[in-house]
Formats: structure tokens, sequence, C-alpha cells
């Protein structure tokens, strides 16, 4: 009876063996089930089809995650014309219309076909215009407008029969300029000192804008970077204490714009601020590490700006003339502050200072009038070697996680706040 009972318990094992793989040798045949896919959305994650046995569980066909994703549907750009605005290339999606790109204004414009006229209205160009042949007589630069009377200077795209390729210097009472798309180049202090101007349209052709391009521009209240520039020298912006937008193009490989910044493509050096904003509070991108000269210059609203710890140097005059900031974080990493980087900050009352600063110019806080305290993170000593004297009137005080022995300007942190040695 034990024996019958064994051979039984035996044969069931078997059975169920040669059903899902199991017999030594045997034939392999699963009872497999699809597991259907599941599509993802755009805030959920799908799965791929899969497949398992039905009778021991086993995964046959793994399925796999799809994470979520918009359908995108291009808006496509609308032109503007000389009476109406247009739009730039956006995205949406088209499962929950959420914005994936943003389309931006395009103000209405003229735009200057080869006959010197716009292909719109057919307003003519400008007349006195002054021009200089190119280099090796190729094109013709704009080399004034000292003789043009008109507010709106409509640049000819072509000269003598050849084209308008370059703005070597405009001065006038002009409120408004339109580039035609010829011109690839803006030279070095091409408009500094255009106080009357208060936009500028350049050509989707442009390359380079040079120093000081539009410097002392006080009245320009917004540019936009054209898709093909890939050069902006230093301080093309300075002082244009009207500027409150600064955007880049969809599709510019070199630049990118947020928050009023204009960055490099990749984000590690900051060259601009469009320093009329009404910001008070500004906290810059993580992976910056270096903010260059003059970009804050003038930024009159900003309170307080929040540094990244990616940050290494700060350049000349950076911050200077930001008359309201009082709260400003100079993070563990940077090793240079330059010259009158923070001049006439004069809302600004203490500043701690990391130990891996390795050149702190001596006038980076000149001007500022309610600064009383330094903050330094490192030794006396290593202040000694890093700065022998600082255009200030500050108290230093040199960091120290216990308590001195003897006299001296030390600190530590409890809880976080700056407390002094006693």
């Amino acid at each position: 009876m034990k024996n019958i009972a064994i051979i039984t318990a035996l044969a069931i094992v078997i059975a169920v063996l040669a059903s899902c793989n199991g017999l030594p040798g045997g034939g392999h045949k699963h009872s497999e089930t699809v597991d259907p896919a599941v599509p993802a959305t755009c805030t959920e994650s799908g799965l791929t089809e899969g497949a398992h046995c039905s009778e021991c569980g086993e995964v046959l066909i793994p399925q796999e995650t799809v994470p979520p994703s918009h359908t995108k549907v291009v808006d496509p750009r609308v032109t503007a014309t000389c009476t109406t605005d247009g739009l730039t290339e956006g995205a949406h999606c088209s499962a929950c219309d959420q914005t994936l790109l943003a389309q931006t204004v395009i103000s209405a414009h003229h735009r200057i076909n080869e006959e010197n006229r716009c292909e719109f209205c057919n307003k003519p160009a400008s007349n006195g215009l002054s021009f200089d042949l190119g280099h090796m007589g190729g094109y013709f630069a704009v080399s004034g407008a000292w003789s043009c009377t008109d507010s709106e200077v409509l640049v000819p795209s072509t000269y003598n029969g050849l084209p308008v390729a370059s703005i070597e210097h405009m001065s006038g009472d002009f409120t408004r300029v339109v580039l035609p798309e010829s011109v690839n180049v803006i030279e070095d202090f091409a408009f500094s000192g255009c106080t009357m101007l208060e936009s500028i349209v350049l050509p989707s052709g442009l390359n380079s804008i040079g120093k000081y391009a539009f410097s002392n521009c006080t009245m320009l209240e917004s540019i936009t970077i054209p898709q093909g520039v890939y050069t902006i020298y230093g301080e093309a912006f300075e002082f244009c204490r009207s500027l409150k937008s600064i955007e880049v193009a969809a599709g510019n490989k070199y630049y990118k714009a947020e928050d009023g910044i204009l960055y490099t493509k990749d984000g590690r050096y900051i060259l601009a601020y469009a320093i009329g904003s009404d910001t008070e509070e500004l906290t810059i991108s993580d992976g910056v590490e270096q903010i260059n000269k003059y970009a804050f210059n003038g930024a009159n609203s900003l309170k307080s700006v929040t540094l990244p710890e990616s940050l290494r140097i700060i350049e000349l005059r950076a911050f200077a003339g930001c008359i309201n900031l009082a709260n400003i974080n100079i993070p563990n990493g940077v090793t240079e502050i330059g010259g009158v980087a923070f001049e006439g900050c004069e809302s600004l009352e203490a500043i701690v200072l990391p130990a891996s600063l390795v050149r702190l110019d001596s006038s980076a806080f000149f001007g500022c009038s309610d600064l009383s305290a330094i903050y330094y993170c490192g030794t006396a000593e290593q202040w000694a070697a890093l700065c022998s004297e600082l255009d200030t009137s500050a108290t230093v005080y040199f960091y120290s996680e216990t308590e001195p022995s003897g006299e001296g300007n030390q600190w530590h942190l409890v809880d976080g706040e700056i407390v002094l040695w006693d």
C-alpha cells in the first residue's frame, strides 16, 4: 500500500514537471500567456508587451518600462510683417496640451529686400547713412548715420551693387533700427552711446556681436539673439539700464537665456544680465563656473543673489553698482574675485569669503559703504598670503573651529549662524 502511494505521488510530480519544462531531457513546453502592453502617457510610465507561463509563472518575455512621453506637435513659425507681430516656432503635446517649447513674439518690423524696400509695405530703406568698403572689397559696412533723420532706421541690404554685411558705427537720435538679412557682423562699439535706441531687429543670419556693441544704450528694452550668432564679445550690453529682457532664438547652438541671464550654451559662463529687470531675488543655475566682466553691473533691483557651488571665478565689475544687493553667498570653491567686483554695493553689510580663494583683488569691495564685516573661512595666515590690504573699512574675521586661547577676530558657526568667539 505504501509503495502504491509513493508511486502515485511521483507520477503527479512528473506530470507537473513535464507540463513546465521540468522533465530531465524531456521537451520544453510552457503554457504561454501574453502580458499586454501598457501605453505610456504624458505623466505615467507604460510597459512593453511580455509573456509568462500560466502553469508555473515563469517570465518568458520580460516587460520593459516605457518612460512617460509627450506627443509632440510643432507650432509653426508665424512671420512678422511691418504691421503685425509674428511668433517663433514652438511645440506642444497633442495629448495633454502642455507647452513643450514656448513661442515668443516677434515684434512687427519691416523686412528689407534686395531692392532696398520693405517686402511688405514697399517702404524704402533710410537715406543719410555712410558706408565704407569692406575688407577685400567684397561688401560694404555702415560707418555712420549722422545725416539720417529717420526715427526708425531701415538699413539697406545693398549699396553700390554690393551687400551691406557689417555695422561699424551708428549714432543718432533714432529709436528703432531694422537690420537686413545681409548683415552678419556688428562690430565693436557699433551702437555704443545710442541713448535713444529702444529696439533693434537683428537678422537671423547674424554671426557676431562685438565688444561694447550696445554699451550705454540706456533706453534699449529688449534684445533677442538670433539663431546664427556664435560669438558675443565682452561687455556687449554694458550699462543698458532699461534692458528688461534677453532672449535667444530657438536652435542657437552657442547661447541660451534664462531669467534674463545670457549663458553660454553649456551653462558654464554668464555673459550678461538684463539689468533693467524688476527681479529682486535671483538664483543662478548650477553648473556656472564663471561670471564674466560687467555681467550684473548696475542691476539696481537685485537684493539677493544665490550663487551655485560650481562657481569658480567672479570677474571684474561683475556685480558693481548693485546698490540694493544686501545678500550674496560666495560658495566654497570660488578661487578668484576680480577688481571692483562688488564696487558700490551700498546695501551689503557682511559677506562670507571661502578659504578656496587664491586671488582677491584689493578693490573688490571698494565703495561698499555699509560693509562692516568680512567673515573669512581660513586663518589669519592664509588671509595675509591672499590679500595684504583691502580697500574697505570692514573688519575681517577668521574662522576657528575651537575657541582661541588669545585675542583676535575669530568666528565659528552655531546651528548655521555666525557667532564671534569672545
